[in-house]
């Protein structure tokens, strides 16, 4: 009957120190900079393929009254000449619709208008907003940027993944905004 006590009394602590043997594993949160995107737009004649936001070209459309309603706002032109360092923190710059390409720190050659700039860690999904060009016609953007994070378990780490479909006038663009979210316009 001893024996018998020994072997109920064993198997509760048994099982407490098999449960204590599962190792909780912690997972470092690394420092991220990502990187604040905007919309670029590039806008060319459909037949000479001069770039029509250049304000030297004859044809150029910078005078009409362009902008951009998101989220209850228009955003008219801009042109914003602070120079933009490379090695800015992840701050975005407030959200405008700029013309771009004019001096050496635009990291996108060639003159465009550029909206944004936007957070990925906001967690933007569902947006929109609608370009009006100023004679008429518009071009509608959708688009979602946000972070998803995910455990890498061989180094302990939660790696980010940013995802950021766009769509212009209905039609997908795919992801990545260093090409999907650069968008050419042949007038």
């Amino acid at each position: 009957m001893c024996k018998f006590r020994l072997c109920l009394l064993c198997v509760p602590l048994a099982l407490g120190a098999l449960s204590g043997c599962s190792e909780e594993v912690e997972y470092e949160m690394p420092i991220y900079d990502f990187v604040n995107p905007s919309v670029c737009f590039f806008v060319s004649d459909a037949a000479t393929g001069v770039n029509l936001l250049d304000p030297d070209e004859a044809g150029t459309i910078l005078g009409r009254p362009i902008a951009v309603t998101y989220d209850g706002k228009r955003y008219e032109v801009t042109t914003d000449a602070r120079p933009v360092p490379m090695t800015r923190a992840t701050m975005p710059r407030p959200l405008a619709l700029r013309l771009e390409g004019a001096n050496e720190y635009d990291r996108i050659k060639g003159y465009h208008l550029a909206f944004g700039e936007f957070d990925p860690t906001d967690d933007l999904k569902g947006q929109s907003f609608v370009v009006d060009w100023g004679d008429g016609t518009s071009t509608k953007v959708e688009f979602d940027l946000y972070v998803v994070w995910k455990k890498n378990r061989k180094e302990r780490i939660y790696e980010a993944e940013v995802h950021s479909p766009i769509r212009v006038d209905g039609v997908a663009r795919g992801e990545g905004y260093y090409d999907a979210w650069i968008v050419r316009i042949a007038r």
